[in-house]
């Protein structure tokens, strides 16, 4: 698709979309991917930033979000978790519905 292609270059940059934050001293910070964005109930979330915060749990050995459709909010994260070890299996469930609206909160940003 030469014509997908050809969008993604602009007076000869290549436009990436990737996101990041000017620092001030003329150099640039990565913060994640336009297109890895969740944008539920009007809100972009990061799935890297939700992923890392759900990372700090003892019982995650290791995390991964995705958006999944839903009917009201456009679209919601989707955790896939593996586990530092299965009788801990209960631990990051409850750990999540305590805190999912702070971890919402914490990486939302309203479009």
């Amino acid at each position: 698709m030469p014509e997908r292609i050809d969008s993604k270059f602009a007076n000869g940059w290549s436009l990436t979309e990737d996101l990041g934050i000017e620092d001030g001293d003329d150099s640039f910070a990565f913060h994640s991917c336009k297109y890895d964005v969740i944008i539920c109930s009007g809100y972009r979330v990061s799935p890297e930033e939700l992923k890392e915060k759900l990372s700090t749990h003892e019982a995650v050995a290791d995390a991964d979000l995705i958006g999944v459709p839903d009917e009201t909010r456009g679209k919601v994260p989707k955790a896939f978790v593996l586990l530092a070890s299965d009788s801990l299996r209960e631990r990051p469930q409850e750990y999540i519905k305590d805190r999912l609206a702070q971890l919402m909160n914490a990486t939302a940003r309203h479009i």
